[in-house]
């Protein structure tokens, strides 16, 4: 208990500082969000999962070759 109350004063003295980074983090995440609508992230992740699956189920070269132009297609969208 006496740590906590020793500690208490550099806490609330830091609260500043602690705001301004969760602001700095919101406004950073707000960035986010519309830059990955601007490019549909969501619709890339889900074809991203696809992708993934198509090349954990292949198993004859031209299967492996289809799913490996795949991914190269998702890399290409990411310009």
């Amino acid at each position: 208990m006496v740590a906590f109350l020793a500690a208490l004063p550099a806490f609330i003295q830091a609260l500043p500082y602690i705001f301004q980074v969760a602001l700095k983090m919101m406004t950073l995440l707000e960035k986010f969000i519309l830059w990955s609508e601007k490019r549909e992230f969501n619709n890339w992740l889900s074809e991203c999962e696809r992708t993934i699956d198509k090349l954990d189920q292949a198993q004859t070269p031209e299967q492996k070759r289809e799913a490996a132009r795949s991914m190269v297609d998702l890399i290409r969208k990411l310009n």
